[in-house]
């Protein structure tokens, strides 16, 4: 799994913001993170565990970054 510090130095090393978004479902709770690059890490937790990491790649930014903005949830937050 993943480490919130890696994904932090990660987005660091890329120059970039981190944008993050959530999706609530019945059995899981689902985090987007975004760096601005043509990767997100998608984290699934359920009762607080995470269960789940994945990293989707995309082709281009624009391609992630449309895909963050009209699949991913709703907007959590936008920060360094």
């Amino acid at each position: 799994m993943l480490s919130v510090g890696f994904l932090d130095a990660f987005c660091t090393d890329m120059g970039g913001d981190k944008m993050r978004k959530h999706e609530l479902c019945p059995t899981h709770h689902d985090f987007f993170e975004y760096c601005g690059n043509t990767e997100i890490v998608r984290i699934r937790k359920q009762n607080g565990t995470t269960i789940r990491e994945d990293w989707l790649n995309f082709d281009s930014v624009e391609e992630a970054m449309e895909y963050f903005n009209t699949e991913c949830g709703e907007f959590v937050s936008y920060y360094h």
